[in-house]
């Protein structure tokens, strides 16, 4: 059996009946429980905003691994760079009982928000500090501005 990765569109959500939302939400749970991700359309999200942090980021990603190197996650619920382990992947988690799946061939930049609560405990664990690469000055706007579209649409989202 082939897994789907399911397509949801707000747009189709909120315009919706209930009958045709039960149906869209029972397709996405199913594509949920066999790839674990969605695809999101109708979520108006600028193209622009996508367009620059891909650019940024793809700008990023192709530096010198020693210069990536320098903001690399050194520590659990770091943020910065990941890098691909040589043997390939970095080494997704699975269940022991299940099959041997194919590594996920990529690097990562992460980056969370800039938020604060005061307790320095739940800070470094929630929100640690973002190290911005000096040399891809746009990535720390395009970034801020992807993620601020995106909160919005999840705010949207637990609304529902």
């Amino acid at each position: 059996m082939k897994s789907v990765i399911p397509v949801v569109d707000l747009d189709a959500w909120r315009t919706g009946s209930a009958d045709e939302r039960h149906i869209m939400a029972e397709a996405l749970d199913q594509g949920l429980r066999e790839t674990g991700m969605f695809l999101l359309r109708g979520h108006g999200v600028p193209r622009e905003a996508m367009s620059r942090l891909r650019a940024q980021a793809r700008e990023f990603f192709m530096l010198p691994r020693e210069v990536k190197a320098r903001y690399a996650i050194t520590a659990p619920y770091d943020s910065g760079w990941l890098e691909m382990h040589p043997g390939g992947g970095v080494g997704v988690p699975r269940a022991e009982d299940e099959e041997p799946t194919a590594p996920d061939l990529h690097e990562s930049f992460y980056a969370g928000s800039a938020h604060r609560t005061g307790d320095e405990v739940t800070d470094r664990y929630c929100y640690p500090g973002n190290r911005w690469p000096a040399e891809v000055p746009g990535l720390r706007q395009a970034t801020e501005a992807y993620t601020g579209h995106m909160l919005r649409v999840a705010h949207h989202l637990r609304r529902r």
